[in-house]
């Protein structure tokens, strides 16, 4: 899937960012989560622009909080039925003791690296991604990335109210998180539905340790 996509994308002609994506995007995630102290801005973008806002941990938000400013730059192609389902950006969490100011590092931009990928991929196959789906992540094969694929669900760890806006030309954009999870889970995902994952991540009490993003986490299928 990532190979066809990478020669796809170096066929692709550099994109001007969305200024009024940015410019709300910004805004509301001020609003919502906190302000933010950095932005990573993509400086060659194919496809769409991706630019990162990085919110630095707060007590009550004990960890960073990345969200993308450019998956909903253009519309994606939801099936009929969730018409309305076409425009999305998302959330990463990492732990308090990440080393973002080296998101330029493999080691560390990992997270944010398969998140593009599978923007510019929904994009690319003209396809949809939304809450609930889960997206293979394996064939990146990052050396220090030990996780199989992506769920994407509402961000339960900031207020999920405010997690959809409507921009002044009338796009509706609605944020999810995006989580890293192990083949396992993704399995019983598939085989059980992705709310039953959630739900066994609450039971144990280990919904935040499988939000924020670490790469030495525990299955939540297995027994604490």
């Amino acid at each position: 899937m990532f190979d066809k996509l990478l020669l796809k994308l170096r066929a692709n002609q550099t994109v001007p960012s969305d200024g009024l994506l940015i410019e709300e995007v910004g805004r509301h995630i001020e609003r919502w989560i906190g302000p933010y102290k950095v932005v990573h801005h993509e400086l060659n973008s194919k496809m769409v622009h991706i630019d990162l806002y990085c919110v630095h941990p707060k007590p009550w938000h004990p960890f960073y909080t990345l969200v993308t400013s450019g998956m909903a730059q253009h519309a994606m192609h939801p099936p009929k039925g969730a018409e309305r389902c076409k425009h999305a950006e998302l959330i990463i969490h990492l732990p308090a003791d990440w080393p973002v100011d080296r998101l330029n590092d493999p080691v560390v931009n990992w997270p944010s690296t398969a998140v593009k990928m599978i923007i510019r991929y929904a994009h690319l196959s003209k396809r949809w991604v939304w809450e609930g789906h889960t997206i293979s992540i394996r064939e990146l094969d990052f050396p220090y990335m030990p996780f199989d694929s992506l769920l994407l669900w509402e961000p339960l760890l900031v207020d999920k109210e405010k997690m959809g806006i409507v921009l002044k030309d009338g796009r509706l954009v609605v944020f999810f998180t995006a989580v890293f999870i192990y083949r396992d889970e993704r399995e019983f995902a598939e085989q059980h539905g992705s709310e039953a994952l959630i739900q066994r991540a609450k039971q144990t009490g280990r919904l935040d340790e499988m939000f924020v993003v670490n790469p030495k986490r525990a299955s939540v299928l297995t027994i604490p």
